[in-house]
This record gives structure tokens, C-alpha cells and sequence, in this order.
């Protein structure tokens, strides 16, 4: 299962916000949302700049609606949604859709959303505003049943990254602590030690209190392997309903920067410029201008506003915004 970017626009981030401040609590579509440019929980927002500097105008606004102080509107625009929401720069001429256009045709400020939507495609766009973006082919579902379904998506993916996460801390830990002990012992001795280890885990296995805990395991799997499968069921089924909401790529040809921003939507949210390079290779993309290949990209991601350097040579798609 692949999670699905979502995309929202500013009439939904400002209605959320309202929400928070009247209310008290997050709501769903940002309590699952993964948070410091992470997939943990496989659900990943992002919206343009534009709808971020929309928002943040219109905090003052819901302040006074509400009758709370603005400072309390801004706490909660900074503490509950800025770490939750990617913020992309795009522009509508960045990539050629008809779609694009006719978005723009219909309501201008929607028209990097809409670039944006297109850009990350196959992915959910949460409007409140269905006619202006319609030409994206918007699915006619309520944004708020696709907020908890993707809040309960959440549920699913932290669970089975954190289940992941904790052998994968493990073998960093086993081969950082490996290659401490042949420094000190030299690789003949590790590898004599790790023999002797081996062999006293048969041992225990196959004794009585390694059959003690060969029962205590198979109990676990008796209790635990029903809701795992149950849960993964049911993720299936959402995962499948939110894809049925999902608009459709634009035809190929495709365009690199297509390629290297899916990639850092869906799969791995950071990327050196070497392995931007070696994707665009891979993918039959290069420059022409001279220079080495490498040279060449690091200056088309500068050029393309929607990658962010977090740090020298790393890039993320948008950025998380500073706080008010």
C-alpha cells in the first residue's frame, strides 16, 4: 500500500482551523497527519504557498469571529497545523495540463493548486470549493468523510511503521556495536564470539525454557494474528476507497519534476542531489548544457521552487513553515 498525498486548499485549512479554536481539539484530517517531513503515519498534506499566506491572512478573522484573542488563533495555527502541513511553491506554468487552465479560467487563486494536485497525481484534493477545481475531475465525496477515513488510515500505518521501526533500530545498533567489537578484537575473534552466541541460542531453544518460550510465542500469535489481519483488511478497503477519490495523472509523456516530486511525496521524503541525479538518469532525463550531470541537477532543483535544501545537497518537496 502506497499512501495517497492530499492536497487541500485554503477554504479547508481555514474552516479546520475555526474548528480547533471553537472546539478545543485537532481534528481528524490533522490529528493523523505526519508531522517533521516523515510518512509515519502514510498520511502526508500539502498545499501551496499561496494558500498558506491566505490562511495566516485570515487568522485575524477567526479571532474576532470567535471572540478569542489573536494570539490564541495563531498558537494554534502554529502548534497544531504548521507541522502538519507541507507547504509547496508552484506556480501554474510550472507543468503543461489542460487542466491547469481551466481551473485558472474558472478562479485564478485555485490555478497553483490545481498545478500542485496535478503535480503529485495520482492524489486526494480536499475542497470546499468543487466547482472552481472541477476540471481536476474531483470525486463528489464530503471532505470531512475523507478526513476520517484517512485519519483512521493513520491508525494502521503508524502502528506498522512503528513495528518496523523497532528492528530496524535494532540492527543499526547490532551493526554499529559489531564493528566497535572487531576494532577492539580484530575479525577473528568477532566472528568466534558471534559462533559462541549462535550456538548457546540453540541450545536455550531447544531446552525447557526454550520450550517455555516457544509456547510463549506461538500464544502470541494465536492472540495477535487475528487483529493484525483484521486491520490490515480494513486498511485495504480504505486504502482502495481513498484511490477511488484520487484524480488522475496527467498522459505521458511525463516530466521530471513530476518524477522527483512523487518520489519525495509517497516514498522517501528526503533525497541528496546524487540520488536526484541517478533517478533522472535512470528515467532517461538529462541536460543540455555542459557540465557534469550532477552539477547540472543541483542547478534544476535551485531553479524549481517547489524543492527545499534542508540541508546542503538534501531536499524535501515544500517546507514546513516557520512560525507566526
Amino acid at each position: 500500500m502506497v499512501p495517497l498525498p492530499i492536497v487541500v486548499d485554503a477554504d479547508v485549512l481555514h474552516r479546520n482551523v475555526d474548528y480547533c479554536v471553537r472546539k478545543g481539539w485537532t481534528p481528524s484530517l490533522l490529528d493523523g497527519a505526519s508531522m517533521n517531513y516523515s510518512l509515519m503515519t502514510g498520511v502526508v498534506l500539502f498545499a501551496t504557498a499561496r494558500v498558506q499566506a491566505e490562511v495566516e491572512a485570515q487568522l485575524g478573522e477567526i479571532a474576532a469571529r470567535r471572540d478569542v484573542p489573536h494570539g490564541d488563533v495563531v498558537r494554534v495555527w502554529n502548534e497544531v497545523f504548521l507541522p502538519r502541513v507541507r507547504f509547496v511553491e508552484i506556480s501554474e506554468h510550472d507543468l503543461e495540463d489542460a487542466r491547469i487552465e481551466q481551473v485558472r479560467a474558472l478562479h485564478e487563486a485555485d490555478a497553483p493548486t490545481a498545478a500542485l494536485a496535478v503535480t503529485l497525481a495520482p492524489c486526494v484534493v480536499l475542497t470546499d470549493n468543487r466547482k472552481h477545481l472541477a476540471p481536476l475531475g474531483i470525486r463528489d465525496a464530503h471532505t470531512d468523510r475523507i478526513a476520517l477515513d484517512a485519519h483512521e488510515l493513520s491508525h494502521y500505518y503508524a502502528g506498522a511503521n512503528a513495528m518496523a521501526l523497532v528492528p530496524t533500530i535494532t540492527g543499526t545498533m547490532a551493526i554499529e556495536g559489531s564493528k566497535k567489537i572487531i576494532s577492539t578484537i580484530g575479525r577473528e575473534g568477532a566472528v568466534l564470539i558471534a559462533l559462541i552466541l549462535i550456538g548457546a541460542a540453540v541450545v536455550l531453544w531447544r531446552s525447557e525454557p526454550g520450550g517455555r518460550l516457544r509456547e510463549s510465542a506461538r500464544k502470541l500469535a494465536r492472540e495477535v494474528g487475528p487483529p493484525l489481519a483484521e486491520a490490515a483488511t480494513r486498511a485495504l478497503v480504505l486504502t482502495d476507497q481513498m484511490s477511488a477519490l484520487a484524480i488522475e495523472p496527467p498522459p505521458p509523456p511525463d516530466s521530471a519534476l513530476r518524477l522527483i516530486a512523487k518520489i519525495l511525496a509517497t516514498r522517501q521524503t528526503g533525497l541528496t542531489t546524487a540520488e536526484v541525479s541517478r533517478r533522472l538518469r535512470e528515467h532517461g532525463y538529462r541536460f543540455a548544457d555542459a557540465g557534469s550531470h550532477a552539477t547540472q541537477t543541483r542547478r534544476w532543483l535551485l531553479q524549481e521552487g517547489c524543492f527545499v535544501e534542508r540541508q546542503r545537497g538534501r531536499w524535501t518537496l515544500g517546507y514546513h513553515a516557520d512560525p507566526l
